[in-house]
């Protein structure tokens, strides 16, 4: 039994918005169920004391995601492009922010360039 709540005679609009509660409740325990998957694999892959590893996994997802391809698994910024679907240069750019970001946090202790 579901309930019906008609505001100025918008069923259609209450509708609308109790679905896209729907959509939005769901997409916010996948991002909590994707952060308990990131710490589970920082926590075994990183000492407690490697603030590198945890600063990454504070980056946006997208940044995280070219700073790993790239420094982690050794794929060339094409090839990172290339799984990603994305060009070249916004693989670049990413690393490049990215960097910048992490030498911001770190300071001396970041060893990549900005």
């Amino acid at each position: 039994m579901s309930a019906t709540v008609i505001l100025n005679g918008d069923q259609v609009y209450m509708e609308e918005l109790i679905r896209e509660n729907a959509r939005l409740t769901v997409q916010v325990e996948a991002e909590r169920q994707h952060r308990r998957e990131l710490e589970a694999v920082l926590d075994r892959a990183a000492p407690q004391g490697e603030p590198l590893l945890r600063q990454v996994m504070e980056l946006p997802r997208k940044d995280q995601a070219v700073l790993y391809l790239h420094y982690y698994e050794g794929f060339s910024t094409r090839e990172v492009g290339e799984m990603l679907r994305i060009s070249q240069s916004a693989v670049t750019t990413r690393l490049l922010r990215a960097r910048k970001k992490l030498k911001e946090v770190l300071g001396e202790d970041c060893p990549y360039e900005a």
